[in-house]
């Protein structure tokens, strides 16, 4: 019989490499995917890949109730059709229809949390405080848990002490068919920044463009999957033209995973400057979750970091160096550093990629998870219709 996950991602399954890196790492080993999903209004510009080794079913509504409906019957008349053997619940989101599934269905639980919720319950609209008692349901329901950090995983735990599936924690690393090849050697006398992602004042500060422009030899490229109108984006536009650089941003706007990887092979330093003061759980976890320090590594970039010991000893000194984001001048001072080769960014960011290529890729970091599901369905343990 064939073995068969049914994948549930409500909310903008096309802005989550992991879940895709999953989907084809499962198929590679034997299974039959079928993937629900729908856009959000985050990430509708981008599209879940024609090539993704699933049945995808991912529609487009702007409601998020909409969204949840269109999934939840979908996701049911699959489960009623295909018989699933796991059901695959990514992220919080997903665990509305989850529970129903589970409910209805004989079929094990792996809940992969790829954005924790905040801590904070203040101003949280009735779907998010619905999803609390789910995601301590989930813990304590899930054959498999998967987290990309290990903090993030205790502070989980730490909210449900009756927990029983097996911890995993898997790193959100590149395929490692997307580790890009050796990038040629820098043109002396200039440096190329990227950065990919949400632009916010949590992820690229104000601050770097006072550091460009004390440092004049520096231009950045910016991928943003913020919609291009994005209040702060408007508001970084406009200081980049008061401190008069400007001309040296360029601003890639949405791009599929491969062009983002094409575009980053250009650079020669990738930023991920994570504000330090963010009491938002996902913002001082990052190590392991964040996507796009991988990106940079897979491209050959060297890395500018943020000032936080999350990124010592793994990260720092070895493939880059951290600077205090809400400090110019420690922001200039790295950047000079790059730029009249004090620190080889070309040696740095291949470093990086080779780390990448020996052991820092998704296929190793999930390699767990498969083990651990084979030794579930050979163990057959008893059935999910365990007590809520």
């Amino acid at each position: 019989m064939s073995k068969r996950v049914l994948c549930i991602h409500p909310f903008g399954p096309a802005g989550y490499p992991p879940l895709q890196h999953a989907i084809r790492t499962l198929a590679g080993a034997g299974y039959e995917i079928c993937l629900i999903g729908a856009t959000s209004d985050g990430s509708r510009l981008l599209r879940v890949p024609d090539d993704l080794p699933a049945r995808v079913h991912v529609y487009s509504r702007r409601s998020s109730l909409r969204a949840m409906l269109a999934c939840a019957g979908a996701a049911w008349r699959s489960a009623k059709s295909d018989r699933p053997q796991w059901l695959y619940g990514s992220d919080p989101g997903s665990l509305p229809i989850v529970f129903m599934l589970s409910c209805l269905f004989r079929t094990k639980l792996i809940y992969h949390e790829h954005d924790s919720l905040p801590f904070s319950t203040a101003g949280e609209r009735p779907m998010r405080r619905l999803l609390r008692p789910l995601q301590r349901w989930a813990m304590r329901r899930a054959e498999l848990v998967i987290l990309p950090n290990a903090g993030r995983l205790q502070w989980l735990r730490s909210q449900e002490p009756r927990a029983r599936g097996k911890d995993i924690v898997a790193w959100n690393m590149p395929l490692r068919a997307e580790i890009g090849p050796i990038r040629a050697a820098r043109q002396p006398g200039s440096l190329l920044l990227h950065f990919q992602g949400s632009v916010s004042e949590y992820a690229l500060p104000m601050t770097l463009l006072a550091a460009m422009q004390a440092v004049p030899g520096v231009r950045l490229q910016i991928a943003s999957f913020a919609p291009s109108a994005s209040a702060y984006l408007t508001q970084f536009q406009a200081e980049a033209e008061r401190c008069s650089v400007l001309d040296r941003i360029q601003f890639l706007g949405t791009l599929a995973r491969d062009e983002l990887g094409q575009c980053a092979r250009r650079a020669d330093v990738g930023l991920a400057l994570f504000s330090e003061s963010s009491k938002n759980i996902n913002h001082f976890n990052m190590l392991g979750a964040s996507n796009k320090v991988f990106d940079y590594l897979a491209a050959g970039l060297a890395l500018l970091l943020s000032d936080g010991a999350q990124w010592r000893p793994s990260m720092v000194p070895d493939f880059g160096q951290c600077c205090d984001t809400a400090s110019a001048a420690s922001i200039a001072a790295a950047l000079q550093r790059y730029l009249d080769a004090t620190l080889d960014a070309r040696v740095l960011g291949e470093a990086g990629r080779q780390r990448l290529l020996r052991d820092w890729h998704f296929e190793r970091g999930f390699a767990p998870v498969l083990a651990a599901m084979i030794e579930y369905e050979g163990a057959n343990p008893r059935s999910a219709r365990h007590a809520v």
